[in-house]
Parts: structure tokens; sequence; C-alpha cells
């Protein structure tokens, strides 16, 4: 090594280090996921019922089989909750943000040195960002890096890891994109073949990997329909926004996108022939990162590892595994090596002293209306903002919301006819009577919220947060008098 690679490399990894500190303290923020707050309803609903699938509990709307196939993190929400409140939740969702990253860097830390793996890994951190609340999907992003980095070490070594099988059950008792895992596994093997580097007998072999992955999937408490739960969710992604088209202006796509890039352009100064493996994996990965706002996440989680691969297989000076430095045979100093963890770890022990100062209170929601809500009797009817649904369901349990976050527990004609109710498109007039609702929970720049004030001539009680509650005119003031 010479002394100015020595330098370069060291300048790196203070840069690295930096931006560990830096996500691990930014990364403390109140929660205010609006999905939060049913994760945590379901939490408290298995605790007590331990019943993984069925009719849904809770909304007199619902008429669809609810299946809980997020329940270990749900579960673990809820213990997060009751032991430090929703400032614990803000510490947790920090933590997994820096999980994430340390999960990439070590990913990354199989193929390249340490100060280019803390580089991929922040970009690779980056396109995965906009995914990154409280929410079981986080689960999915560091176990989809682990089994991408664990298949790119079966490419080099054939070897079966078999591990991965209890991994998939764990992983699809967390988060309905499971079976992200196996398909990663699919495609490598398919992979393998193609490129005639495994006879019939290890393809097979290895082919039983991610098929086992997926009986082990069948065979969580929320039973073989757990299987068709990604079906289910599939009808309803035109109502939701985080499941329309990426904007390639967007940072995190923008990031994800220039992985892709990068391993084009590696692949193509490589005098080796680019393996059918190393293609499929790509157009996975860039197809999830095409397909869907919420899926990109998925594809710089599988891109991240991939392109370390790439960078390691090549020997680019600096990138070699090993020091960092373009020696491949050397090894990293264990202070190198445990700079950036030990700094995230550091920081996160801060945030855990700052969270009840600084996150002791979700984000988001009207709060301020909490004595309003609470006086309306049992069972009263909610008009309510698709994104208030679970909360009102957490915090105010009497109440009965219209609609929340788990549209698949509705069905399709009732989505539908809310989100054109929403937009006060024709027929608007008689969704509303159908819900029998005299009171309503609506952002105040909503267009049904201008409709209901102006048309049927619904008035404003209070407001808070951006939220607009009305009632319905029918008291001596021409309200119900129902929030006073």
């Amino acid at each position: 090594m010479t002394p100015d690679s020595r330098h370069l490399s060291r300048a790196t990894g203070v840069l690295v280090t930096v931006f560990a500190a830096i996500l691990a303290l930014g990364s403390l923020r109140p929660v205010g996921d609006p999905d939060l707050f049913w994760h945590l309803r379901t939490g408290e609903h298995l605790w007590t019922t331990w019943a993984f699938a069925g009719p849904e509990p809770w909304s007199r709307f619902s008429s669809e089989p609810w299946v809980l196939h997020e329940w270990l993190p749900e579960l673990v929400f809820l213990g997060t909750y009751r032991v430090g409140g929703f400032a614990a939740l803000a510490w947790l969702q920090a933590a997994l943000a820096v999980a994430l990253f340390l999960t990439l860097y070590g990913s990354c830390r199989r193929f390249v040195g340490p100060a280019p793996a803390g580089i991929l890994a922040g970009v690779g951190w980056l396109g995965a960002s906009a995914g990154l609340n409280l929410r079981p999907q986080a689960v999915t992003f560091v176990l989809l890096v682990v089994t991408t980095t664990t298949w790119l070490r079966t490419v080099e070594d054939r070897r079966a890891r078999w591990w991965l099988v209890p991994l998939s059950f764990l992983w699809a008792c967390s988060h309905g994109m499971w079976f992200t895992g196996p398909l990663v596994g699919y495609a490598v093997v398919l992979g393998l073949a193609l490129d005639r580097r495994v006879t019939r007998a290890e393809g097979f072999r290895l082919l039983a990997v991610p098929a086992l992955g997926t009986v082990a999937a069948a065979l969580t408490p929320a039973g073989p329909r757990l299987l068709l739960a990604p079906f289910s969710v599939q009808a309803y992604t035109e109502y939701v926004s985080e499941w329309g088209a990426p904007r390639l202006t967007d940072p995190n796509v923008f990031a994800t996108l220039f992985l892709a890039l990068l391993v084009v352009v590696l692949w193509s100064r490589s005098t080796d022939r680019t393996s059918w493996t190393g293609i499929g994996l790509l157009v996975v990965a860039v197809g999830w990162s095409l397909l869907y706002a919420r899926t990109v996440a998925v594809g710089a989680c599988m891109l991240t590892p991939l392109l370390a691969h790439a960078a390691g297989r090549l020997l680019v000076p600096g990138l070699a595994a090993g020091n960092g430095t373009g020696t491949k045979g050397g090894s990293a100093s264990l202070r190198q090596r445990m700079a950036i963890p030990a700094v995230s770890v550091l920081c996160l022990a801060v945030t855990a002293v700052a969270a009840p100062a600084v996150a002791a209170r979700p984000a988001g929601v009207p709060d301020a209306l909490d004595a309003r809500l609470s006086a309306l009797p049992p069972e009263t009817v909610v008009l309510n903002a698709y994104q208030l649904g679970g909360w009102l369901h957490w915090r105010h349990r009497q109440l009965s919301p219209v609609i929340d976050g788990r549209t698949e527990v509705y069905s399709m004609s009732h989505v539908d006819a809310y989100m054109r109710a929403r937009k006060a498109l024709p027929g608007w007039e008689g969704t509303v009577g159908a819900t029998t609702a005299r009171v309503a929970l609506l952002e105040e720049d909503l267009p049904l919220t201008a409709a209901l004030e102006r048309g049927l001539g619904w008035c404003r009680v209070a407001e808070d947060a951006g939220y607009l509650l009305l009632e319905a005119p029918g008291g001596p003031e021409g309200c119900t008098g129902l929030t006073r």
C-alpha cells in the first residue's frame, strides 16, 4: 500500500464513519407512518387472541378475510410501545434504519474493502430510504440484503445454504414480501443452469433451498393462505400512492438506478463473459425498482450487494476485497472493520437518551381533537381520512372509521366508492349516505370536505394538523351536537 492510497483509504473511511453517525442521529424523529397504529392494534389483538386469520373484528365495513402475515414485527412493535411508548418506537425506527445500513455495509465487505463498502452501503441505503418508516417492510429490506449476498456466495462455491429455509419461515412471519427471498434463489439456480456451472444433481440440490423456503412460508401460523396474500393486496394498488409508478427524479429512485448502471459498467470492463446468473439478478432487481414506488427499496437492497460482487471480481484498484486498497490478500485492521458499526451503536445509545425529549408523541395526527373524539358515543361512524383510520382504531376504539390502511379487508366496491367520494366525483352523496356517518374527520383541502360543507351543509367543529372535524346538520344550531 502506498502512502497516498493509505491516506485516501483513511479519509474515505472517516467520511463513511461520519455518514454512519449522521444517519444514526438523523433517523431519530417522531413516528408518523399511518400504518403503525393499526399494526399496534393488530399486535394487541394477536396477544389476546392468538388468532392469525379469520374475520376482521373491528370494522363494520370490512367484508374480506383477514390474514395476519406481519404478526411477528407487530408483536415487537407492541412490546416496544409498552416498554417506552412512542419514544421507544421512535428509537426502534432509528435502529432499523441503522441496521439496514450496517447490513448493507457487511454485505459489501464480503466482496470489497471497508471504504468502498461504506460508500456503496450509503448509496444503497439512499435507494431504500423512502421505505424506512417503522413498518414490517424494514424486515424485508434487511433480510433481502442477507439473502442476495448469500446467493452471490453460492454463485462462487455452489454450496447450498440450508439455513435460508428457516430464514424464509421467519421472513414469512414478518412481512408479505417474503417471497422476494426465494425468488432470488430461483433466479440464481436458473442462471447457474444456463451458465452450465452445475450438474443436474447440483442444480436440484440448490433448487431445493428456495423451494423448501416457499413450503416453510406455508407452515407459519397464518397457514397456506399466506401464499395468496400478495395477490389480495395487488388488486388495491391503484388506490394507494406508494403502489404507484416510481418517479425517476426522486433521489431514491435515481440512486437505485445508478447502482444498476454501475453494475453494467463494471461488467462491460470485465474480460470475463457476463453470466446468466448476474443478468438474472440484475433483471429482477431493476424490475422491482421500476414496478412500484414501494418496491424501489427492494431493488436497492438487491443491487447493492450485486454491485459490490461485480466490483470485487473486477479487482478495480481500491475495491479489492481485504484492505480496501487493491491488495486482494490483505486484511483490514480491527479498528477499520469496527469503526462504522461502533460509531453507529454509540449514536443509537445517544438517540435512546434523546428520544423521550424529541419523539414522545406521534407526528401527523390530530391529537388536539382527542377530547372531542373521545366524547362521541360508542359505535359512532366517522367518515375519516384514509390515513387516519389506523389511528382511530388505536386511539379511539369506540368509533367506527369508514376505512383504514388495511384495504385488503374491504371489498373492492367499498374502497372504490370511498376513493371516488374523496374526490367528490358523481355519486359521492350516495356513498356518504350509505355509511350513515354524521361525523367526518377529513383533510382540510380535500374536495369531499368542501362538498360536505357547501353541498350538504356540514359544519366545522374543530381542526388540527391539517384535518377538520365536521358534523352533519340536524342539531339546534344546524349541527348534530355530537362533538360539542
